[in-house]
């Protein structure tokens, strides 16, 4: 007997989707408690797609709102991430074979990926620098900041777990804005007064805003030719 189940999708933004949704039908947004949820039907899968913010905390409403809802077969963790390996550039979509919680050391195989370690961190890991450490010390190609959650969330449900990002600051990229000082509570960030803290230095720091801007529809779009043509689940 074939098996009914959806595909549960988390991102952190609704823009992580839209090259996604661009490829599939029936689409539709849904009334569930969190930034953003929908489904949508891609080569006869039902989809979900769920963002509900950056971060561990953010992701674990997210996956307990989604759980609450719908059981899935599949559960992927997807959206933008950053390169840890040099040789990755931007819109470079990683498939990972396991994902390394950074903080508890506790790492998640994913049941098909071919370019090694994704390592997961409640944070942006801002600077060339640091990207450069996490790199050496975990042998990671690429971080984010959702899919420990994420993994341990398709454990639950008894469920196959694929970690696929595309890569939107390089590794040898360092902001020019501390991000991650503009996060609240939940661990959203302030989108307002990152523009603010911009417009301090507005000849260097709205260029690099613009330019992610850029890089991110660039890996919204390679995420959306891979999911149509992914057979992963």
């Amino acid at each position: 007997m074939s098996d009914t189940r959806g595909v549960l999708i988390v991102a952190s933004e609704a823009r992580e989707f839209r090259g996604i949704l661009r490829h599939c039908t029936s689409v539709q947004k849904l009334d569930w408690p969190v930034d953003f949820a929908g489904s949508a039907v891609s080569r006869g899968r039902t989809l979900f797609c769920v963002a509900n913010g950056p971060g561990f905390r953010c992701a674990e409403t997210a996956v307990a709102v989604a759980g609450s809802k719908a059981s899935y077969r599949a559960v992927f963790s997807t959206g933008f991430c950053g390169g840890l390996d040099p040789a990755l550039r931007v819109g470079d979509v990683v498939e990972a074979s396991e994902v390394l919680d950074v903080a508890s050391g506790r790492s998640y195989r994913c049941d098909k990926g071919a370019n090694g370690v994704v390592a997961s961190i409640d944070r942006i890991a801002g600077t060339a620098e640091e990207k450069a450490e996490l790199h050496a010390s975990t042998g990671a190609a690429a971080v984010e900041m959702e899919a420990a959650v994420v993994a341990r969330f398709a454990q639950t449900q008894g469920a196959a777990f694929y970690c696929v990002r595309a890569i939107s600051d390089a590794a040898d990229h360092t902001f020019e804005i501390e991000m991650n000082q503009f996060r609240d509570a939940e661990g959203r960030f302030a989108k307002g007064r990152i523009v603010l803290e911009a417009l301090k230095r507005p000849f260097t720091r709205i260029p690099g805003l613009m330019a992610l801007d850029r890089n991110c529809k660039f890996a919204e779009d390679r995420l959306g030719d891979f999911f149509a043509n992914c057979n992963f689940a």
